[in-house]
This record gives structure tokens, C-alpha cells and sequence, in this order.
């Protein structure tokens, strides 16, 4: 797999920042629920606690969860961009209520890639609403951090799959990562990559399926990353995979005060560690001191 070059400087990639103070968790919720234009006869909103949000559908007892940790971590490296990124989320959540009863085709099934502390969170929030439709994930262990979910994705919203889904679609879950695999590579635009790719550099796609590059073999090689040592990649967004050598010492710092600041709130984190190429698959990458 051939990648196109574009030249930039590295510290462009990180959030920005601004030193504005912000309103609180709970005033982000408030303001997330005034947003939304909602027919109060189909849709109730309430509000559970500072980021969460139930969203009742009427008429067939179902709730959806909706939770703004991301949003609000987006906020705090945007806050002049509160307006579109209340209207972003709220617009995702009122679409994806809207297409509950879609039914999805295999082609809409890409991967996600989530670290363990996603996967348990989640089925913390199932045994806690147990009481209510929420869909359990299919996911699979892709090394001891990170995991692969699989999800629809309309480019509209996205929706975890579920048991059922497989039952309907009359798949095995053993078919879903090649499947998966093929309908990434279809969804996504041309991959890119900014910097140097021997030394320092971050692979682009469309700004929500970078880290899922991962499990895209043909693309992890020393053609395309000529970097010193075995190829390293740290993914602390979803958005966000930068590639170096482990043998680049230079390099690695530079990476670890982009991904490590005090000043950076993650808006969609991944995994908080590096991972080296073995073979063909990706194992934590331990730095020697």
C-alpha cells in the first residue's frame, strides 16, 4: 500500500489549547439539552447526572444512553467552538435515534479500535441499566490493550453491532474482521502522511478511523516507514497515529510530549501507551530507560 507525503511540522497535530475558563460539566449537560430540537411528544430528555443524558423514546419503551465525556473533553480544547460541537454531538444522537429500527447491511461494518478501560465501562453501564435496551458489543482482543469493535457506520451515526445484528445478517463473528477490513479500506478517502516518515510522521484518513489503520497490514512496512528500529505508533485519539522508530530516541520524546502534556485533554483517547510492529500484529512498545 502506497501512502501520499505531505510535509508539515509534527506539533501542528495536537489539540488546541486555550486558557479560558470553562463552565462546568453539569452547565455543559444543560446547555447540550437546550440544543437539541426535540418533538417532546416522540422524545424525552433527561438528564441522569453531569455527561449523561437518557433519551426516552415514547410509544416503544426503549432508552438510549447518551454520554458527553467526549464532547465535554472536546470542549476543553475548543471552548470557542462550544456552539458546533453541542450541535455536532446533539445532530449524531437525534440521527441515530432516528435510524433505531434501520436495518444495517455487511457493507456499513467497520472496526473501531478501543482500549480495555472502553470495553469495561461499557459493560459497567449494561449491568447498570439492565433494566433497559442497551446493546451489548462484539468485539475481540487484538493484543493485552487494545481491542477491536465492531460497529455500522452510516457516515450519518454509528451503531455498535450486536448478537441479534449477526443473527439478522446471517454471520459468524469470525467473518467480521476481513470484513471489516475490506469496508475500511472502501470507506475510507486516500490515506496520507504528514512529516517525515523516517523519522517522525502522522498518518491521516478521515479524521475518525485513523487508529483503525492499524489492523491494515500491507500498510505497516519499512517502504512506507523507513524509520531506525522497529515501526512504534502511539494512539492517544482516535484521529491521531504517530509513527516513529524504536531506535529513535530524539524522535520518542518528541512524541511522548505531545502525547503525555499536562495541557492536552484527548477528546476521543485510544490508549494512553506505544505499540511496536511484531510480525503482523502490534504488542506494547516498553521503552527501555
Amino acid at each position: 500500500m502506497k501512502l501520499v507525503l505531505i510535509f508539515f511540522s509534527i506539533c501542528c497535530s495536537s489539540p488546541k489549547l486555550y486558557s479560558n475558563e470553562y463552565i462546568s460539566k453539569n452547565e455543559f449537560t444543560e446547555m447540550y439539552i437546550e440544543k437539541l430540537n426535540i418533538n417532546e411528544n416522540k422524545i424525552e430528555i433527561v438528564k441522569i447526572s453531569s455527561l449523561h443524558v437518557t433519551f426516552i423514546i415514547k410509544g416503544n419503551a426503549t432508552e438510549q444512553q447518551s454520554y458527553l465525556d467526549n464532547a465535554y473533553r472536546e470542549y476543553k480544547n475548543s471552548p470557542l467552538e462550544i456552539d458546533d460541537i453541542l450541535n455536532r454531538y446533539g445532530s449524531s444522537m437525534l440521527s441515530t435515534i432516528s435510524t433505531i429500527d434501520t436495518q444495517y447491511t455487511k457493507e456499513s461494518i467497520l472496526p473501531i479500535i478501543k482500549d480495555f478501560l472502553f470495553i469495561k465501562n461499557a459493560h459497567d453501564q449494561m449491568q447498570k441499566y439492565d433494566n433497559v435496551k442497551i446493546i451489548p458489543l462484539i468485539y475481540e482482543k487484538l493484543n493485552d490493550v487494545l481491542y477491536i469493535v465492531y460497529a455500522f457506520d452510516t457516515r450519518e451515526n454509528i451503531r455498535y453491532l450486536s448478537q441479534n445484528d449477526l443473527k439478522l445478517l446471517k454471520l459468524d463473528k469470525t467473518q467480521l474482521l476481513k470484513i471489516a477490513k475490506n469496508n475500511l479500506l472502501n470507506y475510507l478517502p486516500e490515506i496520507q502522511t504528514q512529516g517525515d516518515t523516517s523519522e517522525l510522521s502522522v498518518v491521516i484518513a478521515d479524521g475518525n478511523y485513523e487508529a483503525s489503520l492499524l489492523l491494515i497490514d500491507d500498510l505497516w512496512n519499512k517502504n512506507n516507514f523507513p524509520v531506525k528500529g522497529n515501526i512504534v505508533v502511539y494512539i492517544p485519539n482516535r484521529d491521531t497515529v504517530l509513527v516513529t522508530g524504536s531506535d529513535d530516541k530524539i524522535n520518542l520524546d518528541k512524541i511522548h510530549e505531545i502525547v503525555y502534556s499536562p495541557n492536552v485533554e484527548w477528546p476521543h483517547i485510544v490508549a494512553e501507551v506505544g505499540f511496536i510492529r511484531s510480525g503482523n500484529t502490534w504488542i506494547e512498545f516498553k521503552r527501555e530507560k
